[in-house]
Order: C-alpha cells, then structure tokens, then sequence
C-alpha cells in the first residue's frame, strides 16, 4: 500500500513561492493538519494512541464513539464531561515540524494558540456532545518606522464536532457519528485597533467511530475515520476580490480556503495485569435489586 501510495503521488506546484517569500496570492489553501498531540495529559502520554480507548470530550476528538462510553464511576440513568483545553506552545522546540525552533528567528513564539471547550451529555446508553477545536494564529508585518506601529493578520480556524453515539450489546459495542462544520475567519488590527471580521469561510464534514470492549475483556478494538472537508461552502465579509480573484486583507493576501485531509485509524489495546477491565456500566436499580429484592422479602415475612 505504501509503494502504491508513493507510486500514484500527484505533483503539485507550489502556488505561493519558496518559503519565507512574500505571498502576493490567494491562490493557496491552509492545510490545517496538526502534527503533534495536542490534549489531555492521559492522551499525549498515550502518544495519541487513544482509538480503542477513547473515553470523554478528549477522546472524542480521536474516536467519535466515545461520546457514548458509559464507565463503571456513575451509575444514575444519566452523566455528563465538562472539558477545557489551552496549549500555548512557548518554548517547545520544533512545535510545527518545520525545521524552525519556536521563538527563535522568524517563527514567533506568540503566533498559535490553541483552545478546545467540550459538553458531553449521556443517558443510559445513549450520548450527545458538542466539541469546539479552535487555533488562533496571528502574522504581523513589519513596524512602519513613522508611527512604530504594525498591522496583525488574525486567523481563526475553528472546528466545531457535533456527536451522536449509542452503545450497542449493554455498551459492548458503541458507534458513533457526528457533523463538523469548519470556519476560517480573518480580521486586521494595529496596536489600538480592530477592524473585525473582514473574510470568513464555511465548510461542512463528517465524522464516524466505533469501539468494541467485550465486558470484563482484557482488550478493545476502535476504528474511527475523518474525511477531508475544506470551507469554501459560503464566503461572507466585507473584503471584494480583486480583478485578479484575489482577496486581500489589509497588507495580506488571505487564503480562499481552509482544508482538513482526510484522517483515519484503527486501535487495538491489550491490558496487563490484574486490574479489572473493561468493567461494563451498571445502572443505580440494577446495583440495589438484590438488596431491593431481600428487603421486600423481609417485608412480606413481617406481614
């Protein structure tokens, strides 16, 4: 599959020069793929690989069947994740794979940020969720020398993931779904000012996962699967394309679109040890039907 992959490539020119060359276009996409872990600390000492043990608003960004993962911890008829993530990358190194240290030459150490807010809702077996994977970049020019001020280009890509899920099998087997909708929106500002949202682009995808942890098994199985969307669905703003088709943002030439390729995986996991796993979600009535049970049969003896 590899050779093929390699074998059938397309080459694709670049639109926008060689880097660190002004861009004077917006014949170009930002391919928003984020190529470190970025979540909870349970996540990224996983290193990511979370698919078959996806639990929680974290683990829904990694498998969207974990929207209807039921644990053993709560056992009333309903339960809820509250999630909110931030992740400035100050002296990280290498944080983009670009070749650059962060902080050091061109790539600021003040441009990206990222911010994830998430609401889980379940009942029984059944789970609902809502997910906001946002990333905020900025890109200054340089300082005029009159005034001393400068002009900041400001990004926003956020991605919202709307899940539905329910387990099937008591909660064996849980498969889930949702819609994302993607928004890039772009807004210049100075020292003192903001001009607000000038250019903003819409775009729609899917999502789809599934896990599968036999009760009281020591391993699982997930699969989940992200198509490519881009935005470009509808454009909104205040900025005119010029005869050229390009749109421009004060002094910057801003992509027409945003773009997410396609992503996939398939996880197994295996536990070892003596710790239970797998341990299924047992209800409140279900746990106290036997006391309930000798309780009532007590009664009747008293009678």
């Amino acid at each position: 599959m590899l050779a093929a992959s390699l074998w059938w490539a397309p080459t694709v020119d670049a639109q926008v020069g060689p880097n660190g060359t002004p861009i004077t276009s917006s014949d170009y996409s930002v391919d928003l793929t984020r190529g470190v872990v970025v979540s909870t600390s349970r996540v990224v000492g996983l290193s990511g690989a979370t698919t078959a043990l996806a639990q929680g608003v974290e683990g829904g960004l990694q498998n969207p069947a974990a929207v209807a993962y039921r644990g053993p911890q709560w056992p009333d008829w309903y339960d809820y994740w509250l999630a909110l993530g931030f992740t400035y990358p100050f002296q990280s190194g290498d944080f983009y794979n670009s070749g650059q240290v962060v902080g050091a030459g061109e790539v600021s150490d003040e441009s990206t940020f990222f911010l994830t807010p998430g609401f889980y809702w379940q009942m029984w077996n059944f789970g609902i969720g809502l997910t906001i994977d946002a990333q905020f970049i900025k890109v200054r020019t340089t300082p005029d020398p009159t005034t001393n001020s400068q002009d900041t280009l400001r990004l926003r890509f956020t991605t919202f993931h709307i899940q539905g899920g329910y387990g099937f099998l008591d909660g064996q087997l849980i498969v889930g779904a949702g819609l994302r909708i993607l928004r890039q929106r772009a807004y210049t500002s100075s020292d003192f000012t903001s001009d607000g949202d000038l250019y903003s682009t819409l775009g729609l995808g899917a999502e789809v996962g599934v896990m599968y942890k036999p009760h009281n098994s020591p391993w699982s199985l997930g699969a989940s699967l992200f198509p490519e969307m881009s935005t470009g669905l509808r454009d909104r703003g205040n900025v005119m394309e010029t005869p050229d088709g390009d749109v421009v943002v004060g002094d910057f030439y801003v992509p027409r679109d945003t773009r997410i390729p396609t992503t996939g995986s398939v996880g197994f996991s295996y536990q070892f040890g003596p710790r239970p796993s797998n341990p299924p979600w047992i209800s409140a009535e279900k746990l106290a039907e036997a006391e309930l049970e000798r309780f009532d049969r007590r009664k009747d003896r008293l009678k």
